[in-house]
């Protein structure tokens, strides 16, 4: 998969993501923000098999992006389910409302420090990476608007802001179901939860748990299989 005019690259945190989420019995899918196309290409690969094969639309607002998403769409087998929307989600209008909107939307906070590394970020990378784009507010407020009454929302975001994130959330009327707690190994801190939100509430929500590496810096085994269809070399 093509990835080099793409401001951000493959991460982790996405093929967590699109690991985790489930999407058997969706019929459309939402992807926010696809850069490179990785997270609709997963819900492409997942739902090969499911009795709705699921059509799968990928807004992208990055010109360079949305170019090599929509190359890397058209270069695979699932080429006739996924479909690029460029534009801002501002701009997005659909009269079909979906079964899973997915995304991993930016969470860093505006750039507050006079650094190299920060004076040299690109534009493209600054929207890639920075709440001020996508704040979480600004995501659930379109989720709101283009989600079936059935449908769920996977999303990332750091450990830290988990509960900012729920009560945001909340305000827009969608409620947390699902939760995975990532941790980089087994003696560290979570730093990433994977979130399934849905328009129902549920009276507790049991969260799960992932380390991704040994103390040995080796993938564990339980990383291994959930991400095992999309890596080649596990």
């Amino acid at each position: 998969m093509a990835q080099d005019n793409c401001a951000m690259k493959v991460n982790t945190d996405s093929m967590i993501l699109g690991s985790w989420a489930n999407v058997q019995t969706a019929s459309s899918i939402l992807d926010v923000g696809t850069g490179s196309g990785i997270l609709a290409l997963m819900m492409a690969q997942k739902s090969q098999n499911s009795p709705t094969k699921a059509f799968i639309d990928a807004i992208e607002i990055d010109d360079n992006a949305a170019k090599q998403a929509s190359l890397n769409f058209a270069n695979t087998k699932w080429s006739s389910r996924l479909r690029l929307i460029h534009c801002d989600v501002t701009q997005f209008n659909t009269s079909q409302p979906y079964d899973v909107i997915i995304a991993n939307p930016p969470y860093f906070d505006a750039n507050t420090k006079n650094t190299n590394a920060y004076r040299l970020q690109t534009s493209a990378r600054t929207v890639a990476r920075q709440t001020t784009n996508l704040s979480p507010s600004d995501f659930f407020r379109f989720c709101t608007k283009n989600l079936a009454n059935e449908g769920v929302i996977y999303c990332v975001y750091p450990y830290s802001s988990l509960t900012e994130v729920m009560n945001c959330a909340a305000t827009h009327n969608l409620h947390l179901s699902r939760v995975l707690h990532v941790k980089h190994n087994s003696q560290s801190q979570p730093y990433l939860c994977a979130m399934r939100f849905s328009r129902h509430k549920i009276r507790e929500v049991l969260p799960e748990h992932l380390v991704i590496r040994t103390q040995d810096n080796a993938y564990t085994t339980e990383f291994k299989n959930l991400c095992k269809p999309f890596y080649l070399k596990f």
